[in-house]
């Protein structure tokens, strides 16, 4: 039996059984196809056969290291025999993971990998996709089994694959799609698969006013243009050469200048056009471009999209045709008063009925088993469909109408059922009495099953399959609807991805959305098969949970869910720490609505939020004053951003052996217009959360500065003194924080040595990679570096060693415990070695009594700060505290 070997970015792998053949199998012509079958272990692999064999071939021993290989295998990854023989075979492969799994299959139970497709290295670090086919052999002189793996390269038959499947849907597209626009909709998602088409059109000619119109246009920068003259555009261009045509920016401008096209749309680096021509000639032409790459696409590309083109204009031609068709076809429907599909007579009188033979095509009946009269019809209703089909055709005749239609359900001749519209028109005689009633019937199956797809797709997230917020609210909805008859409660979860958008930004959307599509399978397996799941957008689900007899059934669910969500997430072969914060709201009140049951769910959410992250909360009805208090908070937030309430205070940073004045650390308080002075504890939170602290963060660097800079020529104490600002996560993660770093110091002159940017240990440690570039990128203006709150963040010798800082702030709560007599040091008293070690600085926070200044210099300590020496001052306190000390 097949075992289907899965691996990610790879495709699917089948693996049959090794079947052992006879000793004295020799090697076929086609070694592949014969290795394939398992022939390959008891192969005599001499040298003249084995050197001369077009495929590549690995003798790889049971450590996975490479033993011999042959000729076409040097060839074929660019590598010398020096290089691989004795090397391990991951040298070769994109994924060693899948290999090894698979060699060790193959050892272990001496199964053969038929038709493996994987994807090897070269020399040159490119990839190319390979057939691997494998076998065990046995070397008699070792005593035991090695493993021959036989290597084709599939480059140009996955290149023609593609091809072929576009090809493919292309001609398939003209069968599925509605009308030509549909149609061009899914050319441009299949050119996208293929090549670089995120700005795409597709215009056609029109023979009566010889202008070029884009019939599908997308386009980045771009709206659709008008209709264009034949050679005056590039577009048109190419069409009238009627041939492909690959132009740079240089190409564009030459023609330009030499008047053969006009300048239409922006200007972009490379541009790609290819007619559409069928057996009747040239039809309008496709076009893809890249706005900021100029070597997006090469000569490959071209003959790619040349080779389909042929298929795309007959396809646009066939659907054109079509479209063309059918409106002849409905003007012939209101002449005939019927459709071309199934057509029927019946006869009122009679009861005689007679069907042409689209009927027998239509549903599959042979000419004897049609039946002729009006019985034969009602038998082939679908039975929940019969009393009504039947009630309002007959109804219908009686009120003296003439056109009548119905969609229902009718039997095939297999017994399965199709959806069909039925038309008709009553003939009525002189005296008004109904004579005959023509008509016909269309299948519209596909039409039904599409409309079922499309409401599938409108109740739930393309990326997680789960529900979305609609389907959501409807079962919520039904399951209030349901409270009375069942007795019992329900709940409903709101989860939010905590720290999501930091983990989006810094890793990518495509890895952010990696991890939502397995933070949704986390959810969805920790939930019963009653429970609704749904992804209610961004980072955001809930779930529904319906009968509900006790409150910590929910409680149990919720806590199985955080329980999972510690564990780390595996996105690009990186593990990615995300919790998740949940609010649980629980009614058993059939008058509640399901807005508001959601939105009593997302006001614990963030209650949740407020009490640390990663932990539920079930709701309360105060809550939700507390919700409203946090919108107003941060409606005014962005107010007072806008309005510039915000002021800079100043704590001072003392040498702690002579008291001498080393520098001052930069503290923004809210003026709060109604409530005053807000310490930063009330706002930073929400600011971090809203996203509104970087351009806080950055008002606050370029005030600081501009304000030092001002009072060391008003004092001149030239580079005695330092400025420390904060710098959050947020502000951390942009990739414009040097810039604006940059920019701070040229507007206000201040020398960047005299600048100390303080960055909290505990994100330091979240992707130490990124934080010693960034680190090296501010260290590269010439600014110093501190490490804040350190201690808390579990930072090893060995990554401080990395971090190209300056400084270690010692966290206060570790200042808290110190003494004289010694208890509470031993932390302070680690780091202050620490970074003696490393020659940091090392800077005590929070320092508020005499006996741990004494405590702090017996350990080393060199500067300290808090409220002892003095609290945060206004920038006016502080330019007389300055006056003060250098009068």
């Amino acid at each position: 039996m097949d075992t289907l070997l899965q691996q990610k970015g790879e495709g699917d792998f089948k693996v049959h059984p090794s079947m052992q053949e006879p000793a004295n199998t020799m090697i076929e012509p086609d070694i592949h196809q014969s290795m394939t079958f398992g022939s390959i272990s008891n192969l005599s692999l001499g040298d003249s056969i084995f050197n001369s064999i077009n495929d590549a071939i690995l003798v790889i021993n049971r450590s996975g290291r490479i033993e011999r290989v042959n000729p076409a295998t040097l060839e074929l990854t660019g590598f010398s025999p020096d290089e691989l023989l004795g090397s391990d075979i991951d040298v070769l492969v994109r994924n060693p993971r899948l290999f090894h799994r698979i060699f060790s299959q193959t050892l272990g139970s001496r199964w053969l990998a038929n038709r493996l497709e994987l994807f090897c290295k070269r020399k040159d670090g490119t990839h190319f996709p390979v057939s691997v086919s494998m076998s065990t052999i046995y070397d008699p002189e070792n005593g035991c089994h090695k493993l021959v793996c036989v290597a084709r390269d599939i480059t140009k038959r996955k290149r023609l694959e593609a091809e072929a499947r576009a090809i493919s849907r292309i001609i398939h597209g003209v069968t599925t799609t509605a009308n030509l626009d549909e149609l061009l909709g899914l050319i441009h998602r299949t050119i996208k698969k293929i090549v670089y088409a995120e700005n795409f059109f597709v215009a056609l000619y029109d023979p009566k006013t010889e202008m070029l119109t884009m019939q599908f246009f997308v386009d980045k920068y771009d709206p659709m243009p008008p209709p264009l003259k034949v050679g005056r555009s590039l577009s048109a261009y190419v069409f009238r050469q009627g041939r492909s045509m690959l132009f740079t920016s240089e190409d564009a401008r030459r023609l330009i200048e030499s008047g053969e096209v006009e300048s239409v749309g922006t200007d972009s680096p490379i541009w790609l056009g290819v007619p559409l021509k069928t057996p009747n000639g040239p039809i309008g032409v496709l076009v893809v471009q890249d706005y900021e790459h100029s070597d997006t696409y090469t000569q490959r590309d071209v003959e790619l999209l040349t080779s389909v083109a042929d298929q795309i204009a007959i396809a646009i031609e066939r659907k054109r045709n079509e479209e063309a068709l059918r409106t002849s076809q409905e003007r012939f429907e209101l002449v005939t008063r019927a459709t071309s599909d199934a057509i029927w007579d019946w006869n009122l009188e009679t009861n005689e009925l007679w069907w042409n033979e689209g009927f027998q095509k239509l549903f599959g009946y042979k000419a004897e088993d049609v039946g002729n009269d009006i019985a034969s019809w009602e038998a082939r209703l679908h039975p929940e469909d019969a009393e009504r089909v039947i009630r309002d055709i007959d109804k219908h005749i009686k009120s003296g109408k003439t056109h009548w239609a119905d969609e229902y359900r009718f039997r095939r001749a297999d017994g399965t059922y199709a959806f069909v519209i039925d038309r008709g028109y009553v003939v009525y005689d002189s005296e008004g009495q109904p004579k005959r009633m023509l008509g016909s019937m269309m299948d519209v199956t596909d039409r039904k099953n599409l409309e079922q797809q499309l409401t599938h797709q409108a109740l739930h997230d393309p990326l997680t399959k789960l529900a979305n917020r609609a389907l959501f609210r409807n079962r919520v909805e039904h399951a209030i609807a349901k409270l009375p008859r069942i007795n019992s409660s329900l709940a409903v979860l709101f989860l939010d991805l905590d720290n999501f958008k930091a983990i989006n930004d810094s890793m990518g959307h495509a890895a952010g959305d990696k991890l939502l599509v397995a933070a949704a399978e986390r959810i969805q397996d920790c939930l019963r098969n009653t429970d609704t799941a749904a992804r209610l957008g961004g980072d955001e689900f809930a779930i529904l949970i319906e009968s509900v007899h006790r409150n910590d059934e929910a409680v149990v669910i919720a806590e199985r869910i955080l329980d999972v969500f510690r564990q780390p997430f595996l996105i690009e072969d990186k593990e990615v720490f995300v919790r998740t914060s949940i609010g649980i709201a629980i009614s058993s009140d059939e008058n509640i609505s399901g807005e508001l049951l959601l939105r009593n769910a997302d006001v614990a959410m963030y209650k949740a939020k407020t009490q640390g992250k990663g932990t539920y909360v079930v709701f309360e009805p105060h809550m939700h004053d507390a919700l409203m208090q946090r919108i107003q908070l941060e409606e005014d937030l962005r107010r007072g951003i806008d309005a510039c309430e915000f002021v800079i205070h100043y704590q001072p940073i003392l040498n702690l052996a002579d008291g001498k004045l080393l520098g001052m650390e930069a503290l923004v308080r809210w003026q709060h217009p109604r409530f005053g002075l807000i310490p930063p504890m009330k706002f930073i939170p929400l600011a971090e959360e809203t996203n509104l602290i970087v351009p806080l963060g950055e008002w606050i660097l370029t005030q600081a500065c501009c304000r030092m800079e001002k009072w060391r020529r008003q004092f001149s104490f030239g580079s005695d003194l330092s400025v420390t600002v904060n710098i959050s996560i947020r502000q951390f993660q942009q990739r414009e924080l040097t810039e604006i770093v940059k920019n701070a110091l040229k507007k206000s002159g201040l020398p960047p040595g005299l600048l100390i940017l303080e960055i909290t240990e505990s994100f330091m440690m979240q992707d130490t990679e990124c934080t010693i570039r960034k680190l090296t990128e501010l260290k590269e203006l010439g600014i110093r570096l501190a490490i804040d709150d350190f201690g808390t963040g579990y930072s090893s010798l060995s990554y401080l060693q990395r971090f190209p800082v300056d400084i270690l702030k010692i966290d206060r709560s570790f200042i808290e415990k110190i003494s004289q007599n010694g208890e509470g040091n031993a932390v302070a008293k680690a780091i202050i070695m620490m970074g003696d070690s490393l020659k940091l600085k090392t800077i005590a926070e929070g320092i508020e009594h005499p006996e741990q200044i004494e405590a702090l210099r017996e350990l080393g300590c060199e500067a300290g700060q808090g409220f002892h020496f003095a609290h945060p001052l206004s920038e006016e306190a502080m330019r007389d505290f300055l006056g003060s000390y250098y009068g």
